[in-house]
């Protein structure tokens, strides 16, 4: 039998991510403190062939998944009427696309699961919003399980 870490099961949901939606050239698991939304690890793969792409995340943006707890989808950040708190944020970040989603199990949260687009705007169907949730939400119920048989 073989067994995965929680890190390299998060990866490997990541590479299947970054495969599914060929536009998108970051995706991170975003993990926090239980009972908090104290960042404590991010689990982030990004595009390989891309020049000069670093894995990484919108700070701004997963603050405020993580406070309201409700997705935030912006398809076009150039172009969308987006606040300009986070207006400024995307445009100094080079962000043209971003989904961000609560990862809850239950009432419980986890963290969030962020991708972005950098180059192009990416349009995000309502069809990658429903499937991400759900898988977002899985991941959080799996973490919380390996947490209670951890040890």
């Amino acid at each position: 039998k073989q067994t995965f870490s929680k890190r390299d099961t998060l990866e490997i949901l990541l590479d299947i991510f970054l495969e599914l939606l060929a536009k998108i050239d970051r995706a991170v698991f975003v993990l926090i403190k239980p009972g908090t939304t104290e960042i404590v690890q991010s689990v982030s793969k990004s595009k390989e062939n891309k020049d000069g792409i670093k894995s990484g995340f919108s700070e701004k943006i997963v603050a405020r998944v993580l406070s309201e707890r409700k997705p935030l989808i912006i398809n076009d950040t150039r172009n969308e009427a987006t606040e300009h708190e986070l207006a400024g944020t995307l445009e100094v970040e080079n962000i043209a696309s971003v989904m961000c989603i609560p990862m809850m199990s239950f009432s419980e949260l986890v963290g969030v699961l962020y991708m972005d687009s950098l180059s192009k705007p990416y349009p995000f169907a309502k069809e990658d919003i429903i499937l991400f949730e759900d898988i977002a939400n899985r991941t959080a119920a799996f973490m919380l399980f390996e947490n209670l048989t951890e040890g």
